[in-house]
């Protein structure tokens, strides 16, 4: 018999893999062109709850059924965590604001099928999506711990010198995201050809939607950038503390790359649909690394300073220095230069 907090932990583990399959449904309905495969009702299909299913049909349906567990998932999650939990701010809040923004969700869903797929409510559908799918993970993994440690982060002056970057990279990964999914719903995914540069010049053409590939293909730019920094910052740590951290930073920059990689090779390809599905699930991935990221660099305290008087202030792991940044840059020059070779 698990106990209440095992079991409030599996169920939140449980909704956010539903919630990333609902993730990647949604792209497969945009890709294929499935979002009006049930016409414009909500929320039955064609009218019918169980209507003759072709191909965009059943997608689309399959989707809203997704979408149906995913709703189960976070109401359990929430009874959980009021019955159980009830005198916990810390598993309560968050299973409160699940719920909210699962209600959210749903709002946002009829709307996309009753406005016939306005392109910027399907980004605030994305948006709203990864949030879910964000609380859920928290949900997870605040359940996994002591009840004595579950009630806040450490406080702001005792965590590590980077978590302010950490929580930076993390916003900028979210905007990368979003400005991702306008580039799809507006169909500017062939506007900026070539790859790193766009149609051969360092600037797009003059054309809006031209400005908004380019706009994310750069903020994409500098968020590996932002990565590869944190990377190097949080190597430097050897206490047993940081060892989780310094993984998770690692993983980040992998999924990163592999983001990157994955989005070249559609541009270069004209956007075949295996390679979009791969670039969301892909940079879903990504975002799951960094609230993990973020959720561990909240509890990592800082290091001990080396009490050697022989270091300086300019040599302080207070502050960033000139090689770390150099490598940390060389490093992405490595990624792109290397890629094109």
């Amino acid at each position: 018999m698990p106990s209440p907090a095992r079991l409030l932990q599996r169920l939140a583990w449980a909704g956010a893999g539903l919630v990333f399959g609902l993730i990647a449904l949604g792209g497969i309905v945009r890709i294929t062109g499935s979002g009006m495969g049930c016409g414009e009702h909500w929320p039955r299909c064609k009218d019918e709850w169980f209507p003759p299913l072709d191909v965009p049909t059943m997608i689309e349906i399959g989707h809203r059924w997704t979408a149906a567990l995913v709703s189960v998932m976070v109401i359990a999650v929430a009874a959980v965590a009021w019955r159980r939990h009830g005198r916990e701010p810390a598993l309560r809040t968050p299973a409160t604001a699940a719920a909210i923004l699962l209600l959210i969700q749903v709002a946002l869903g009829a709307i996309t099928v009753k406005l016939a797929l306005p392109p910027a409510v399907i980004v605030i559908h994305l948006a709203n999506a990864m949030l879910l799918l964000a609380v859920m993970l928290v949900i997870a993994l605040r359940a996994g711990l002591d009840p004595a440690a579950r009630a806040e982060p450490l406080p702001r002056e005792q965590r590590h010198r980077d978590h302010g970057l950490v929580v930076a990279t993390a916003g900028l990964g979210f905007i990368v995201l979003v400005l991702g999914g306008q580039v799809a719903n507006f169909h500017a995914g062939l506007l900026c050809p070539g790859f790193p540069l766009c149609s051969g010049g360092v600037l797009p053409p003059a054309a809006p939607l031209a400005a908004l590939h380019w706009t994310h293909r750069l903020l994409a730019f500098g968020f590996l950038a932002a990565v590869s920094v944190l990377v190097v910052r949080v190597s430097q740590r050897t206490d047993p503390r940081g060892l989780v951290l310094r993984r998770w930073a690692a993983v980040a920059l992998g999924a990163t790359v592999a983001q990157v990689g994955v989005g070249a090779s559609m541009v270069l390809s004209l956007l075949p649909p295996t390679l979009r599905a791969a670039h969301l699930m892909v940079g879903t991935g990504v975002w799951i690394t960094l609230v993990v990221l973020v959720w561990h660099s909240a509890r990592t305290p800082v290091e001990q300073p080396d009490s050697d008087p022989a270091i300086s202030p300019s040599t302080s792991p207070n502050r960033p220095s000139f090689a770390e940044v150099a490598e940390a840059f060389a490093m992405v020059r490595r990624i792109f230069v290397g890629g094109l070779d």
